[in-house]
């Protein structure tokens, strides 16, 4: 599309220029601000969550309190790997290093966010102990156990070397 409208639209690209909200939606549109992988089989929902964002949606950047201190999320997630966002009550899943970034945030709560590298969600869990976020993180190959097996919320599921 951007290939064959971009050189018939340019002769009306002055005009078009003028009208904001025009051009937002069109850079949304071209950098696919709206894309989705609700159904992908890297985007898990466990249990109910509260909050708008869902595993599949590209995380939305907003003002958060990490360690006290003031941050954007979209800052927080910018280091390359996997990021664990867990609310304040909730217990760590697992040691982080290497690509696993977990972040503690001041909201009230036990839930967990996993953001991929792209900047989607990956899981939502109510509850950051849920085993669907320990299997999630196997499954891209960042924990397993000392057999080379991560367990899920259903069958032993054999790690990815």
């Amino acid at each position: 599309m951007r290939g064959t409208l971009a050189p018939w639209a340019a002769p009306a690209m002055p005009f078009l220029l003028g009208r904001r909200r025009l051009v937002a939606e069109g850079v949304r549109l071209l950098a696919q601000l709206r894309t989705r992988y609700r159904g992908s089989a890297l985007s898990v929902e466990a249990g109910p969550a509260r909050g708008a964002v869902r595993a599949g949606d590209r995380l939305p950047d907003r003002d958060v309190a990490v360690d006290g201190r003031p941050t954007r999320l979209h800052e927080l997630t910018a280091r390359p790997g996997v990021h664990v966002l867990l609310d304040r009550d909730a217990r760590c899943p697992d040691r982080p290093g290497g690509l696993l970034h977990v972040h503690r945030l001041g909201d009230p709560g036990r839930g967990a966010l996993v953001v991929r590298p792209d900047g989607y969600v990956g899981v939502r869990a109510a509850d950051a102990a849920d085993p669907a976020v320990r299997w999630w993180l196997g499954r891209v190959g960042l924990v397993q156990d000392r057999h080379g097996v991560v367990a899920g919320p259903g069958p032993v599921v054999p790690a990815q070397a």
